[in-house]
């Protein structure tokens, strides 16, 4: 779940760069990543304070956020254009590939904080909602990539959804 929002931070060059993409979808697909960008660094800040202070408080907020992020990137998948510049998404993943890890793996870290406060099983269910509408959202950012860049932006959706199926599998108990 938290990999995919971050690979969807792209820079503004992501669409501009693409002669055929319309301007307002450069703008909505711009606007849309920008909210997607903050949410999630909201979302990192939110699991830090977690997990040292670890109380209900602390673990809706992290929820909530999440729950917010959700949101975010089901209105990106809405704005994805028909084409995109290939190369700049592929480098958008090659950007962001380490940090999301780490965040997932830092998410992973943080189950038994969201057990201790009765919130485990809420979130699987958030995290399974979560996925699902990633999924969406790569499978439309792979069709509007051009044949020629769909190998690069595939190995990163790859790594992708095997983190999101570790996650997956830490809260839920599958993938």
């Amino acid at each position: 779940m938290l990999l995919r929002p971050l690979s969807l931070v792209l820079p503004v060059a992501l669409a501009i760069a693409n002669p055929f993409v319309g301007r307002s979808e450069v703008t909505a697909l711009q606007e849309a990543c920008n909210k997607i960008n903050t949410t999630l660094y909201d979302v990192i800040k939110a699991c830090n304070a977690f997990s040292i202070n670890v109380d209900s408080a602390h673990a809706e907020e992290v929820f909530n956020l999440s729950k917010t992020l959700q949101s975010r990137v089901r209105d990106a998948s809405e704005v994805v254009p028909d084409a995109l510049d290939g190369k700049w998404l592929c480098e958008s993943y090659t950007n962001v590939s380490s940090p999301g890890l780490q965040l997932s793996e830092d998410f992973i870290a943080l189950k038994k904080d969201f057990q201790s406060v009765d919130l485990l099983n809420d979130t699987c269910l958030l995290l399974q909602k979560s996925s699902k509408g990633s999924a969406l959202l790569d499978r439309k950012l792979l069709d509007a990539t051009p044949d020629s860049w769909k190998a690069c932006v595939q190995r990163y959706q790859e790594i992708s959804e095997n983190m999101t199926a570790k996650v997956l599998e830490a809260y839920c108990g599958h993938s």
